[in-house]
Parts: C-alpha cells; structure tokens; sequence
C-alpha cells in the first residue's frame, strides 16, 4: 500500500528533475541535433540552470546515455512474456495484434526517440550501441510471439522473416510521420495497417476485421 502511495504521489508532481533534462536533450537533438542541445537550450527546455545539469550528468555523452537508456523500451522488451494463446487462430491472431500495438505505442510515446537514435546517435559510439539494442529486443520479441502462435500460423510462415519485416514496418511507418514523408494516420487507420500484418500470417479463422 505505501508503495502504491508512493507512485501515486509521484504521478501527481509530475516527472522528475532529471527525467525533465533527458526528455528536454532528447527533444532539442532530435529536431535540431546535438550542436542545438547546448547545456543553456537544455536548461531553459526543462525548466531548470544549467548547473543543475552538470551536477546531475557531467557532460553531454553521458547525458546522452543516459537519455536513450532512461527511454529506452530494450529492457521491456527483452524480458516480456507475449503470452499468445495459440488455443484457436483467433486468439493467435489477438494475441499478435497486441503485441504490435503495444510495440507502435511505445513508439509514438517517444517520438524524439525514434529520431535522435536514426540520426544523431551514430556519433557517439556506446549511445549508439544503446540504440541498436532497441532493434534487436523489438525483433526477438516479434520472434517469441510468433514462435508461441505457430500452431495457428499460415503453412511456410518464417518467424525470422516476419518478425523482421514488422519491425521495419513499425519504424519505417513511425520515423517517415516525424520526419514529415508520410502523413500522420488516425489511430483507426494505423490500427488496420496492423491488422492487415497479423491476418496475412495467420490461418483461416483469424477472426480480425
């Protein structure tokens, strides 16, 4: 009960200091890189001095680290259970629709993310291996959902291949919308471009509309 306490009382004075100044470089960088995430612009973004980012990170790599490991869905990911029932085709392909939303929404949540880490992340060497973490646990993810739907899968299906193709159509579809090459989809339409995915992998009787 404290804890539950605890977290609601954090919730309700909003995010952290620190959390604040990562949200605030990632931002900057992402729109402007990282010549535009100088210390001033940071502090003046996440409502704070400049001295109180030097405490807090020391300089700007580590803050950098840091920024992509506090957002960073790699460790979700990498640990999640995708629980598919693969009983009938239809909690297979329920199952799998999750998991593609669930995955589509950690993205959107971070959209400064997607765009720092496909661009100015390759500078600095550990953030970008920090980076490329998120790929791989988002890919091996896709691979166990699959592989715990197989019995309801269409015949020749590759778990590999398929797990590779969505993950490409999730980054593809996320960064073109913040870059500006795509439009941005209203959530029923995006939701079809999902459902459309899960029903060309699963057999007759998927039940998605």
């Amino acid at each position: 009960m404290a804890h539950a306490q605890h977290a609601v009382a954090a919730a309700a004075t909003g995010p952290s200091t620190e959390d604040r100044i990562l949200a605030a470089f990632l931002r900057l960088a992402a729109r402007g890189g990282l010549e535009a995430a100088t210390t001033r612009a940071i502090a003046e973004e996440a409502g704070v001095n400049e001295v109180t980012i030097f405490r807090h990170f020391g300089d700007k790599a580590t803050l950098a680290l840091r920024a992509v490991r506090r957002f960073s869905p790699a460790a979700q990911l990498a640990a999640g259970d995708p629980g598919i029932d693969a009983s009938t085709p239809a909690s297979a392909a329920a199952g799998l629709l999750a998991c593609l939303r669930m995955m589509s929404a950690n993205m959107a949540a971070h959209p400064e993310l997607i765009l720092f880490g496909a661009g100015e992340s390759a500078r600095m060497p550990a953030v970008a291996e920090e980076v490329a973490a998120i790929p791989r646990a988002g890919r091996a993810f896709l691979e166990r959902a699959l592989d715990q739907a197989k019995p309801q899968l269409r015949a020749r299906v590759d778990a590999r291949t398929i797990a590779l193709q969505w993950l490409g159509l999730l980054f593809q579809v996320h960064l073109s919308v913040e870059r500006g090459v795509l439009p941005r989809m209203s959530p029923a339409e995006w939701d079809r471009v999902l459902v459309s995915a899960v029903r060309g992998v699963v057999r007759k009787g998927g039940g998605l509309r």
